[in-house]
C-alpha cells in the first residue's frame, strides 16, 4: 500500500485536471482492451463497447463506425503492441475507450511496468481522438476475486492488486483531464448475484457489462440538436436482428438507397431499395452497419447482427 500512498502524493502536488466527456453527434468509435472489452463468455451483440453504441443511438446520436483492438489474455504491452501494428490513422476515430491491466496483475508482472505502458497507452488513444482527451474515457478493472473461477485462488490479495493497479489508472486519467468509470463495485457484486458472471465463471455477464454501460450513460445527455429533422427522429426497425439470411426494414419507402458497413466504416455492400426485404446471404456472422439515405442525402444508421 506504501506504493500507491507515495504515487497519489505525487499526481496531487501536480494538481488534477478537469475531465470533459463530450460524445460526438456523428460516433466513430475505437475500443481498446482485452477480454472485458472484446467480451470474452457473451455474443458480439452483448460486448459492453457495442451495448455503448446502441443505448447511443437510442439516445440521438448516430454511429458511423465501431472498431475494437481487443484480444483475451492481453496486458498494457500485448495492446500497445497492437496498436503499433495497426494502421488506423486515417480512420478519423472522435471517441475511444480504454480498459486494460487485469493480465499485468493476473501474470504478476512488476507494478512499476504498467505505471510506465498505462500512459503510454493513453497518449496513443488520445493520438487515436484527434488529440481531444474529452474523447477519451477509461474503464476500472473489473475485480475477478468476486468469480467462482478468482475464489480458487488468493481473493483477498487479487482484490488488494485490482485496487492498487485501479487507484493508478485514476490518478493518470486526472493528470490527463480523462474520464474514469469505476465499474469495480459493480463487478463485486458477483458472488452475492451470479447473474452477473458469466457461464465460464469468470468474465462478466451481458447483465453486468449492460450495469456499466449505465454508469457512463449518467454523464451522456441526450442529443436534442435543434438542427434534427423530423427524419432524424424518426424511428426505424430492421428486422429480425439477429437475423440469418435476410432483414426486413420497417418503413423503407421513406429511403432511396441503403449501404451495409462492416463495424470499421468499410463498405461491403450499396443498392437502390426495392422493397423491404434486404439479403445478407452473403455476409460472414458479426456486427454490421445499415446506412439508410432518404432522397434528401440524409442518412440514418441501424446496427444489426449476422448470426447463423
Amino acid at each position: 500500500m506504501r506504493v500507491i500512498f507515495i504515487f497519489l502524493l505525487f499526481f496531487t502536488a501536480k494538481g488534477v485536471l478537469g475531465q470533459d466527456f463530450v460524445i460526438p453527434q456523428n460516433i466513430r468509435y475505437l475500443a481498446l482492451g482485452d477480454s472485458y472489452t472484446i467480451g470474452q463468455g457473451v455474443n458480439g451483440p452483448y460486448q459492453w463497447p457495442t451495448q455503448l453504441s446502441d443505448s447511443l443511438v437510442d439516445r440521438g446520436y448516430q454511429l458511423d463506425s465501431l472498431a475494437y483492438i481487443a484480444t483475451t489474455g492481453w496486458t498494457t504491452q500485448s495492446l500497445l503492441n497492437a496498436i503499433t501494428n495497426q494502421n488506423l490513422e486515417d480512420k478519423n476515430f472522435n471517441l475511444v475507450s480504454v480498459l486494460i491491466g487485469v493480465n499485468n496483475q493476473y501474470q504478476g508482472q512488476p507494478f512499476n511496468l504498467f505505471l510506465t505502458q498505462f500512459p503510454q497507452l493513453l497518449d496513443s488513444a488520445i493520438v487515436y481522438a484527434g488529440g481531444d482527451t474529452s474523447s477519451v474515457f477509461v474503464l476500472s478493472i473489473p475485480d475477478y476475486a468476486y468469480t467462482p473461477f478468482g475464489q480458487l485462488f488468493n481473493p483477498n490479495q487479487i482484490s488488494q492488486e485490482i485496487d492498487q493497479y485501479n487507484a493508478a489508472k485514476d490518478s493518470i486519467c486526472q493528470e490527463y483531464g480523462i474520464k474514469y468509470f469505476n465499474i469495480t463495485p459493480i463487478s463485486r457484486e458477483g458472488l452475492n448475484d451470479p447473474a452477473l458472471v458469466a457461464s465460464d465463471d469468470l468474465h462478466p455477464s451481458r447483465e453486468q457489462y449492460t450495469l456499466w454501460v449505465e454508469e457512463i450513460l449518467t454523464c451522456v445527455p441526450m442529443n436534442s440538436s435543434n438542427n434534427l429533422h423530423e427524419f432524424d427522429i424518426h424511428p426505424v426497425r430492421v428486422y429480425p436482428n439477429p437475423a440469418r439470411s435476410e432483414i426486413f426494414v420497417d418503413d423503407f419507402e421513406l429511403f432511396e438507397s441503403y449501404t451495409i458497413s462492416d463495424m470499421t466504416g468499410k463498405v461491403l455492400e450499396k443498392q437502390d431499395f426495392l422493397g423491404n426485404v434486404i439479403s445478407i446471404k452473403g455476409l460472414s456472422n458479426g456486427n454490421y452497419l445499415l446506412h439508410l439515405k432518404n432522397d434528401g442525402d440524409e442518412v440514418k444508421s441501424v446496427r444489426f447482427v449476422v448470426d447463423r
